[in-house]
């Protein structure tokens, strides 16, 4: 009965619908969540990336959708959520370098069609690199990753707290920042003969100690570990719930 109603009501509420005028992100919206009623829309009006939106929840849709508007890197997105399309691809020669990145983190099976290597830049080369390390061979831009990066996932700490075994590419050990230095020697404390420990601050003090509390007689910085922080891992509150001998050094700032 309840199945009934539901139908009705769906009827009910498609019959207030504007077909003629739906575009957009109103267009895409009204596919994924009633892929039904999709031969009532006019799917032309899709852009590339909007089709990819859609057939990304309802796969179905391809049929009714102008796949030629897609362009490369559109193709790497749907392709990195669905591999079932790679057959119907013809533009893998205009995916860009570093939508191949993103593609090959997830789905590296197809690397043989990459030949753009030389173009994937340094901070997607950390990328792909965590996931795929096999790929190493294939990297040329070893000196165009960022010592430090605005994304955290996206410069030589990260690379290196993942994968250390590419220490002896690195050449940027001077540009680490605090948060880098934290981040790497939470993971990998091997390399704390690298580190200037004057570059953390209160903040990147409680992230390593928090995780690493052999680190304490390096921190001359207790008195600006804040009581409490937006970021997670990053102050008082958090560091003496993870090490609670630690709140010696609280008293003595």
């Amino acid at each position: 009965m309840d199945n009934e109603q539901d139908k009705e009501q769906a009827a009910d509420a498609s019959e207030e619908i504007d077909f003629d005028n739906l575009e957009g992100q109103e267009l895409v919206d009204l596919l994924i969540e009633q892929p039904e009623l999709a031969d009532k829309c006019d799917l032309s009006k899709l852009s590339g990336g909007e089709i990819v939106e859609v057939l990304k929840i309802a796969p179905g849709l391809s049929i009714r959708c102008d796949l030629s508007t897609l362009e490369g890197y559109d193709w790497a997105d749907l392709i990195e959520e669905d591999p079932d399309f790679a057959v119907e691809c013809d533009r893998w020669d205009e995916i860009p370098g570093w939508a191949w990145a993103s593609l090959l983190s997830k789905r590296p099976q197809f690397a043989d069609k990459c030949d753009v290597w030389d173009e994937i830049e340094g901070n997607w080369w950390v990328r792909l690199l965590i996931a795929q390390p096999q790929f190493a061979d294939k990297c040329a831009n070893w000196d165009t990753i960022p010592g430090k990066a605005d994304s955290i996932d996206m410069d030589w700490p990260a690379l290196l707290a993942s994968q250390p075994q590419f220490a002896n590419k690195c050449g940027k050990w001077d540009e680490f920042d605090g948060r880098g230095w934290a981040i790497l020697l939470g993971r990998q404390p091997q390399f704390a003969d690298k580190c200037d420990w004057s570059k953390l601050d209160g903040e990147a003090w409680a992230r390593l100690l928090t995780t690493r509390p052999e680190f304490a007689d390096k921190c001359d910085k207790w008195g600006e570990i804040p009581e409490k922080s937006e970021r997670w891992n990053t102050d008082w509150s958090s560091l003496l719930a993870e090490q609670p001998q630690l709140a010696k050094y609280k008293l003595e700032k």
